[in-house]
């Protein structure tokens, strides 16, 4: 490790400090999750002779010597991923760790780690992590580059997992460090006893008599269908052909309430709409398709149905085009909006299953209604543009659907250089300064890395 490192952090750690200081007040409990030497928390005690800070980092021995023994600092040595926190913290400062839990542990244990920290703060979490731009000689850098093209969604995805315990969040401050610079976000946490409050629960259709899948699963009554860092999804055997689908969004209950209220908008056959919740409301239930293939799968050059494949493609971007639903803004806790479907989620060539019927018929079916940004008609577009082309109907369609989201998608790009960082979060989508500066780190990094390893 370069031995003049904790020297020249200091001066941001104060800053840090400063940050923090002005939400004290009468707060009394502080913890500080990879408090690393200290110097935050050192900086916070002389400044506030009322509060009681509590430490957890890997390494005791780089703790500074007089916050070791200051009666007000307790340190723990051991991992926040594994820890149990005791509940009532008043504030907890979450700097520079999360990305380096994602390396380790992967996306969704991190996740899982962001919500039992913020389970356990009442009024305050202060967090920074480590971005993609950074480039590809950090060795945590790869692993968020598995999960996410740009930091909008990777923040995007942070704050999805806050959104019912969280009132609001603010870019408060920027730390700069490795060339970029980070935001420093502070979360206002709702009271203990008012939080999942942004969860209608009365409204919601349970399906009774349904266990979640637990451990050990039976394998005659369960199978994995497929498994996500952020989602995974389970087919429930009935011993008919009424067998069901259970899904979970991973630590983002409000994602996976807006999915809810998105599929149940529309009111077709083609679409595969959540039947309700399990008891518990761990998982949404769909019905299973039977008999089906991804659009991606099915054999166009054998069928001679591709001009009825191709109406019904373009009656279901219609209705999609046409069709609103209300549903929590995300990640503005309390807020409600209405958006056209086609707008906010991803309609991609694998959310499509043909099923030939026993007449020969063949008919289009959608699944997954999961939301994805305020504005996804650009990437929509591209999507039923791919669609069409597969189906190889000789049409000019596609390439104008093509055009105009290669037009949205790059008008965009600089609308968002003019909008402030928080916006583009909202948005998930970068601003073109960001894509063109991500491009040049990754060149620049990996040439590097190149030169390294020669």
């Amino acid at each position: 490790m370069d031995p003049t490192y904790h020297d020249r952090h200091l001066r941001k750690a104060k800053n840090k400090a400063k940050l923090v200081s002005k939400d004290i007040g009468q707060k009394t409990n502080v913890l500080d999750i990879g408090c690393n030497r200290g110097i935050i928390s050192k900086t916070l005690l002389e400044r506030h002779e009322n509060i009681n800070i509590e430490g957890y980092d890997l390494q005791a021995g780089i703790l500074l010597e007089s916050l070791a023994s200051n009666n007000r600092f307790t340190f723990h040595e051991e991992s926040i991923v594994y820890a149990e926190i005791e509940p009532g913290f008043d504030i907890t400062l979450y700097f520079a760790v999360h990305h380096h839990i994602v390396h380790q542990h992967g996306l969704t244990k991190a996740l899982e780690t962001l919500r039992k920290i913020a389970s356990n703060t009442e009024h305050f979490l202060y967090f920074e992590t480590g971005k993609i731009i950074e480039g590809p000689y950090w060795t945590w850098q790869p692993s968020l580059k598995n999960y996410f093209s740009y930091d909008e969604e990777h923040y995007h995805c942070i704050i999805e997992c806050l959104e019912d315990l969280i009132n609001g969040w603010e870019i408060i401050g920027f730390n700069r460090i490795h060339g970029v610079r980070r935001e420093i976000i502070r979360f206002e946490l709702t009271s203990p006893s008012n939080r999942q409050n942004n969860i209608n629960r009365e409204g919601l259709t349970v399906i009774k008599g349904l266990d979640k899948p637990t451990e050990p699963r039976s394998p005659l009554s369960y199978r994995e269908i497929t498994s996500s860092p952020l989602s995974e999804v389970f087919r429930l055997s009935q011993g008919n052909q009424n067998d069901i689908v259970l899904k979970r969004c991973h630590e983002r209950p409000v994602a996976q309430y807006r999915e809810y209220l998105l599929s149940r908008a529309i009111d077709s056959d083609w679409a595969v709409s959540a039947l309700g919740y399990t008891e518990d409301l761990t998982f949404l239930v769909f019905p299973y398709i039977h008999e089906s293939k991804t659009f991606s799968d099915f054999d166009f050059s054998h069928s001679n149905q591709t001009s009825n494949l191709l109406s019904q493609l373009r009656k279901i971007r219609l209705i999609l085009k046409t069709t609103s639903a209300a549903f929590p803004r995300a990640l503005n806790p309390g807020e409600t909006e209405i958006r056209r479907i086609y707008d906010v989620c991803d309609f991609n060539p694998r959310n499509f299953l043909v099923k030939v019927t026993s007449n020969g018929i063949a008919t289009l079916l959608v699944v997954d209604f999961g939301y994805q940004s305020s504005n996804y008609r650009w990437k929509n577009d591209l999507h039923f543009a791919t669609l069409e082309k597969n189906l190889k109907c000789n049409t000019f369609h596609p390439y104008f659907l093509q055009l105009a989201g290669y037009l949205r998608v790059s008008s965009k790009l600089i609308i968002a250089q003019f909008r402030s960082r928080k916006s583009r979060i909202l948005a998930r989508f970068p601003s073109l300064g960001s894509v063109i500066f991500n491009l040049i780190t990754d060149i620049i990094g990996k040439l590097l890395l190149r030169i390294r390893n020669s």
